[in-house]
Protein backbone atom coordinates (compact mmCIF):
# COMPACT_ATOMS: atom_id res chain seq x y z
CA UNK A 1 0.00 0.00 0.00
CA UNK A 2 1.38 3.39 -1.00
CA UNK A 3 1.73 6.09 1.62
CA UNK A 4 -0.10 9.33 0.87
CA UNK A 5 1.34 12.82 1.20
CA UNK A 6 -0.92 13.46 4.21
CA UNK A 7 0.33 10.29 5.92
CA UNK A 8 3.95 11.33 5.36
CA UNK A 9 3.22 14.73 6.93
CA UNK A 10 1.38 13.16 9.88
CA UNK A 11 4.16 10.64 10.54
CA UNK A 12 6.85 13.32 10.30
CA UNK A 13 5.05 15.56 12.80
CA UNK A 14 4.47 12.58 15.11
CA UNK A 15 8.22 11.87 15.07
CA UNK A 16 9.10 15.52 15.81
CA UNK A 17 7.27 16.36 19.00
CA UNK A 18 8.60 19.92 19.18
CA UNK A 19 6.14 20.75 16.38
CA UNK A 20 3.14 20.07 18.62
CA UNK A 21 4.21 19.45 22.25
CA UNK A 22 5.62 22.02 24.60
CA UNK A 23 9.06 20.51 24.96
CA UNK A 24 12.46 22.24 25.06
CA UNK A 25 12.38 23.16 21.35
CA UNK A 26 8.69 24.11 21.14
CA UNK A 27 9.50 27.83 21.22
CA UNK A 28 12.60 27.46 19.04
CA UNK A 29 11.31 29.02 15.83
CA UNK A 30 14.49 28.24 13.87
CA UNK A 31 14.33 24.54 14.78
CA UNK A 32 10.68 24.34 13.71
CA UNK A 33 11.34 26.18 10.43
CA UNK A 34 14.19 23.77 9.75
CA UNK A 35 11.93 20.75 10.36
CA UNK A 36 9.22 22.09 8.02
CA UNK A 37 11.92 22.55 5.36
CA UNK A 38 13.08 18.95 5.90
CA UNK A 39 9.60 17.52 5.33
CA UNK A 40 9.17 19.78 2.31
CA UNK A 41 12.35 18.29 0.85
CA UNK A 42 11.22 14.75 1.66
CA UNK A 43 7.92 15.33 -0.16
CA UNK A 44 9.80 16.74 -3.13
CA UNK A 45 12.00 13.62 -3.26
CA UNK A 46 9.23 11.07 -2.65
CA UNK A 47 6.40 12.53 -4.72
CA UNK A 48 8.03 15.21 -6.88
CA UNK A 49 5.76 17.74 -5.16
CA UNK A 50 7.05 21.29 -4.87
CA UNK A 51 5.35 22.16 -1.59
CA UNK A 52 7.08 24.93 0.30
CA UNK A 53 7.74 24.59 4.01
CA UNK A 54 4.90 27.05 4.67
CA UNK A 55 2.52 25.02 2.48
CA UNK A 56 3.40 21.81 4.36
CA UNK A 57 2.86 23.58 7.68
CA UNK A 58 -0.49 24.93 6.47
CA UNK A 59 -1.52 21.43 5.34
CA UNK A 60 -0.59 19.99 8.76
CA UNK A 61 -2.71 22.56 10.59
CA UNK A 62 -5.58 21.86 8.20
CA UNK A 63 -5.34 18.10 8.86
CA UNK A 64 -5.14 18.68 12.62
CA UNK A 65 -8.15 21.00 12.59
CA UNK A 66 -10.24 18.60 10.46
CA UNK A 67 -9.46 15.77 12.87
CA UNK A 68 -10.40 17.91 15.87
CA UNK A 69 -13.71 18.99 14.32
CA UNK A 70 -14.66 15.41 13.45
CA UNK A 71 -13.69 14.16 16.91
CA UNK A 72 -15.85 16.83 18.54
CA UNK A 73 -18.76 16.05 16.21
CA UNK A 74 -18.61 12.38 17.17
CA UNK A 75 -18.86 13.21 20.87
CA UNK A 76 -21.40 16.04 20.63
CA UNK A 77 -24.56 15.43 22.69
CA UNK A 78 -27.67 14.62 20.69
CA UNK A 79 -30.61 16.86 21.50
CA UNK A 80 -33.61 15.03 22.89
CA UNK A 81 -36.02 16.86 20.62
CA UNK A 82 -34.59 15.03 17.63
CA UNK A 83 -35.96 11.76 18.95
CA UNK A 84 -39.00 12.74 20.56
Amino acid sequence: METTVDEVIINFVRDNTCLYEKDVNFKNINKKKYLWQIISGQLRNLYDIGMTADAVKKRWFSLRDMFSREARADTAPIDEFLFG
